[in-house]
This record gives C-alpha cells, structure tokens and sequence, in this order.
C-alpha cells in the first residue's frame, strides 16, 4: 500500500495542506465546499459544509504518509463520533442541523478501512484489528454480498442498493481483508466484475456500474473522477491494463482529461477538474512513471492560488469553489 515519493513540490504541497487545515478541516470532518452558495434545490449532492466520510477517509490516509499518529488517533476517533451509526460510517453529515444521512457508501467505508491497516502496518500493531474486523464484517453481511460490492446499505430499510459501481471496488483494500480461502474466492470475483466491464481497446475505461439483479453493465455516460478511480484501484493490484495507461498518457500530454464521456469515448463536455489529473498522478506513481506524474502534477498546480484569502487552494476564487475532493486527491498525489 506504500506509494513511491515522487514529489517535487514542497512550498505548493505546504500551501495546499495550510489550505486544508485552515478552510476545511474542522473536529468532526472537512467541509466539502465551504464558500459556495448552498444550492437548495438539490439535496442529494453534498454542499457547503456538509461533510463526507470520502474526505475523512482521504485525509486520514494522508496523516499516515505523515507519520502523524497522535493525529490520526484523534481525526479517527472523531471521524467515528461524527459518522458512525447502525454499525456502519453513514456517509454524509451536515453540522448546522447535525443530520446525518441513512446511508454508507461502500467506498468511503473501505477508505477509512484502507487507512486503518496503513497504520497497523506502519507501526507494526494490532491497534486498529477490532475495527477493521467490526467494519469488514458488517460490509460482508450487508454491502458486499457474494463479491458483489454494492453502492450502499440501508440499515433502516434493511436493503442494499440495485446497483454496483465499479469505481467502489476497492481491490488492494478488498485483498487485504478476503484473506481466507472462501473470502479470496470472493476478491477473484470482485476482479472479475471489474475486468469484465471493460468498454474497449478504443476507449479503454470500464462501465461505470452494473444492474445487481440482471448484472447488465450500464452503457451511461462516464463520470471521469470515478473511471478514474477504477484505473487507480486495478493499478494498485497490478492489473491496469497498457491501453488504459496508454490512454491516459495522451489524455494528460493534450491536457484533455475531461470530466464525462460516452462509453465510446467521444466528451460530453470540456470542462476539466483537479481531480481527475490527482487521480491520474496517483496512477502515475503506481506505474513509476515519473514524467508523466509531473506533467499532471504541473497541471494540477496551475490551478493553486498564489495569495490572498485562499492562498495554496486548487479551486475558483471567482465563483468561490474549493472541493475537498480536489485538493484531498491532489495532497495524496502530491506525497
């Protein structure tokens, strides 16, 4: 799980996590976008500063890299306080009316799990075992059925979700944890669903998610971020695929990562974001390619203000967007 040190980047690095600490970062979590007008028409998409357990699970990743134990202890501890309900980090909380959501997402559970064995591993202990045990074995009997990883689990319902993203299948994360003998029967299926959702040599991103019930890949229209993480976590097992890298290769040379496209590779727009480049950084360094790391890391830094309120944020200033996601994925690619 260890990444390579490729950065090069110290004074943009300190400014970014200044950034973090001093804009985001709070006791029970990191705010996903602080500054922005709140848009109250749409309640399914976290705002402002609502928090997720994806950025606590990022930023607990990160305080490892650090070697910030006594940190770590602590942003954890919170992080349960803030997040744990049922058995389960339900996924988003909101501190103004301290409503929290029904729901985990499946992902961010396996981040935060990821994390612990990171800090087992590191200060070779058994410190985190009864969590990663309690947190594996509630996954094993409500989101992640017969190696099937599902989005979500309702514990209020008592339901899964219908569908399966294949950006949720954390492989290295999923390894570590199906060590037993049914379990690793259960990690070779998660690798087969993924691999199986493979569009083409063409464009070689995988469907974003499969119907549970009819295991029909969807054919909608990618989300760049989540394809992303997909490439990221088969990179991590040693299963990315040379025309995926290949593509992404020349997607960052033209600086034309976009944020969407269609399962036959054409944009559905041009927009860019700081994550998919972070995302790509990260695979970079998987695969020890270090031109290409800092070709997308250079992209990644010209979006980092130079001064004033929002010194050392990747974002807007003009229309005042600063997403944890972004500046989370850039700080873990950039260390």
């Amino acid at each position: 799980m260890k990444n390579k040190k490729f950065n090069n980047y110290p004074e943009q690095t300190q400014n970014l996590v200044g950034f973090i600490k001093s804009n985001l970062l709070i006791k029970e979590g990191i705010y996903t976008n602080p500054f922005a007008k709140v848009n109250a028409q749409n309640t399914n998409l976290a705002t402002g500063k609502e928090m997720l357990t994806e950025s606590s699970g990022m930023w607990l990743q990160y305080l490892i890299e650090m070697d910030s134990k006594d940190s770590f202890q602590d942003f954890y501890k919170n992080t349960k306080a803030t997040f744990w309900k049922n058995d389960q980090f339900n996924y988003r909380y909101d501190p103004n009316n301290k409503k929290l959501s029904n729901v985990n997402a499946t992902l961010d559970d396996l981040r935060i799990v990821r994390a612990l064995i990171m800090y087992d591993q590191r200060y070779k202990t058994d410190f985190y075992e009864k969590d990663i045990s309690e947190i594996y074995n509630h996954l094993k009997g409500t989101a992640i059925k017969d190696g099937t990883v599902l989005d979500y689990y309702d514990p209020v319902l008592k339901k899964g979700s219908a569908n399966s993203s294949l950006a949720y299948y954390d492989l290295d994360t999923l390894r570590g944890l199906e060590q037993s003998k049914p379990d690793q029967r259960k990690y070779e299926q998660q690798i087969k669903i993924v691999e199986e959702g493979y569009l083409s040599d063409d464009f070689p991103l995988y469907a974003s998610n499969f119907n549970v019930k009819s295991r029909i890949y969807s054919s909608n229209d990618l989300n760049t971020s989540e394809a992303l993480e997909v490439l990221l976590h088969l990179a991590q097992v040693g299963k990315l695929k040379n025309t995926s890298q290949k593509w992404l290769i020349e997607k960052v040379e033209n600086k034309t990562l976009f944020n969407s496209y269609s399962t036959q590779g054409s944009p559905i727009n041009h927009d860019t974001s700081v994550a998919n480049y972070a995302l790509a950084a990260q695979i970079f360094k998987l695969t020890n390619d270090k031109k290409h790391y800092q070709d997308a890391m250079t992209i990644i830094w010209q979006s980092q203000i130079k001064n004033g309120k929002y010194k050392g944020g990747l974002g807007d200033v003009k229309s005042r967007q600063f997403y944890s996601y972004n500046n989370l994925n850039a700080l873990i690619a950039a260390e």
